[in-house]
This record gives C-alpha cells, structure tokens and sequence, in this order.
C-alpha cells in the first residue's frame, strides 16, 4: 500500500502504541480491542502506512490473547460493550489482511479468533429471531457487524455460518 497522509511512523512509534492499547484492553478500557482495531485499520486504509497494519496485527494478536486468558472484565472476554465494534472490527481485518506484515498463519490465527468473537456477538441477535419485538442496542450492533462478518466469511470462504450470519441481520432490521 502507498502512503497518502502525514509522516511514517517506525517500529518504535508502533511499540509504544501497541504497549498504550495493550494496557488499556487490561484496564478494561470502553470497547476493548475490537474498539481499537476498527480505527487502526480506518488509519491503515487512509495513509496506506504498514506501521498501522502491524500495530493492527499487535491489536488481533492482544484481542485473542486477551481472551484466551478469560479475564473476569465487565462485558466479556472481548471487553466492554465489544459488540458495538464488530463491523468495524471485520472492516478494519478486511483492509489490512493483504498487508505483507501477515503471513499465512497469522491469517489463519486471525480469521479463526473472529470466527470466535462472531459467534460472541451473535448470541445478541439470537434473543430476537423468532419474536417479533423491539430490537435494541445490542442486538442491533451485533446485527449490522453481522452484515459485515457474514459478508466476508461468505465472499472469501464460502462458509455457511457466514450466510447464517446475513440471514441473522436480515430478521433483525425486518
């Protein structure tokens, strides 16, 4: 990717950001890591800067970290409120994941811990799938970042739990 906007940034600007978030996911920062990973990889996409792509492989690389550890935070293994940022989670994966600071298994890491975090999200949009109710916040969040997921799980793989996951979003802005 080419560099549009402002100065590059080196390894130590990305170290010293990745520690900042890496704290701030611990602390239980609003949003956890998927919060984070969505504007890193809107900066990504914006500058074409590979710092942004490694500090968003350092982001992925914490979020399943983060969880496997199964931290007793508020809202989850994901963080707080984290099925807010799925779309832009999925986003920010889908502009960075061609960025040579990844490697197959790194992709492979990485799409199955979304895989994870998807499922997560989707328990919210479960609650309203044979009811005909008033949707809320959580479950309409969930629904939109379930567009995206379902979307490139469906485009790049194929997979039917991709086609469940639009099908999922479609009964819930019906």
């Amino acid at each position: 990717a080419r560099r549009l906007l402002g100065p590059e940034r080196d390894d130590a600007y990305v170290q010293a950001e990745t520690e900042k978030a890496c704290m701030a996911i611990r602390q239980g920062v609003y949003g956890g890591a998927p919060g984070l990973i969505g504007k890193v990889g809107l900066c990504y996409c914006l500058t074409g800067d590979e710092a942004y792509a490694k500090l968003c492989k350092n982001l992925l690389f914490e979020m399943d970290a983060f969880a496997k550890s199964n931290p007793n935070t508020y809202g989850g293994i994901w963080g707080f409120d984290a099925d807010f940022s799925l779309r832009e989670t999925i986003v920010a994966w889908d502009l960075v994941e061609e960025s040579s600071v990844f490697c197959d298994a790194d992709r492979l890491r990485i799409t199955r811990m979304l895989c994870q975090y998807i499922r997560w999200c989707a328990g919210n949009v479960h609650a309203v799938m044979d009811r005909d109710t008033v949707r809320h916040n959580h479950q309409t969040f969930a629904a939109r970042g379930l567009l995206s997921a379902g979307n490139y799980y469906t485009k790049y793989y194929g997979t039917k739990e991709g086609r469940r996951w639009l099908e999922m979003a479609e009964v819930c802005f019906r």
